[in-house]
């Protein structure tokens, strides 16, 4: 879970960091680099324009970490008199409520509540637009600021974020099995009549050099990508 609300933490911050107008950013940042965003580009909210900005409202389930965020970076359908966009809002603490929605059993410490946002205003310099995230388009302005590992086009990047703490759970189980059993092997009694932990010894090292393997292939292949 640690893992989990850590990977998101991060990408949503590269999110706002890098698309962002740099007003924006620097208010975010204002009081330094740790600030915790979270977030979700799911349009579960809805805006309306109004001078300088926008009157955002809403409900957006399942957002990680929600109980230790500064702010939160949240996507909301504009309509206007062609259609509707996407757009990401960021909003500061103060404006929005936690409701306690999240009751699972596995990852419950991921504490995915829901943020509900009764309609607030906000500013032109705390927005952009979605189709620039997945496309990866920082804007002309900013063209030389952040580097292009952080204009990536949202699909390059955003299987990273989920896929990490998935393989670094693994790592961490073959290493807890892996000492787990040599201590059982190195300590367990033989006990008459049963084959005991010496009898399954070849099939579980089998088992834990195949897992290693797989797992290192896993790695691999998750740190090309990125």
């Amino acid at each position: 879970a640690s893992s989990w609300c850590a990977s998101l933490i991060a990408s949503i911050a590269r999110m706002a960091g890098a698309f962002l107008p740099e007003r924006g950013q620097a208010e975010i940042w204002a009081a330094g680099p740790d600030a915790v965003l979270v977030g979700s580009v799911t349009p579960f909210g809805t805006a309306r324009p109004t001078p300088g900005g926008w009157l955002v409202a809403g409900r957006w389930p399942y957002i990680s970490g929600i109980a230790h965020s500064d702010w939160a970076l949240m996507c909301g359908l504009v309509e206007s008199g062609t259609g509707s966009e996407a757009r990401l809002f960021a909003l500061p603490r103060s404006v929005y409520r936690i409701e306690d929605t999240w009751h699972s059993v596995g990852m419950a410490a991921t504490g995915s509540n829901t943020l509900v946002l009764d309609e607030v205003f906000v500013p032109e310099h705390l927005s952009f637009d979605r189709a620039d995230l997945f496309a990866g388009r920082a804007g002309e302005a900013r063209a030389t600021g952040p580097a292009a590992c952080h204009r990536a086009p949202l699909q390059a990047v955003n299987g990273l974020m989920f896929a990490a703490p998935a393989v670094g759970a693994a790592l961490g189980m073959v290493r807890t099995f892996s000492a787990y059993f040599a201590e059982k092997v190195g300590n367990a009694p033989q006990l008459p009549g049963t084959t005991g932990v010496q009898g399954v010894r070849a099939s579980a090292e089998q088992a834990l050099a195949r897992s290693a393997g797989e797992v290192d292939a896993a790695r691999l292949l998750l740190e090309r990508a990125a």
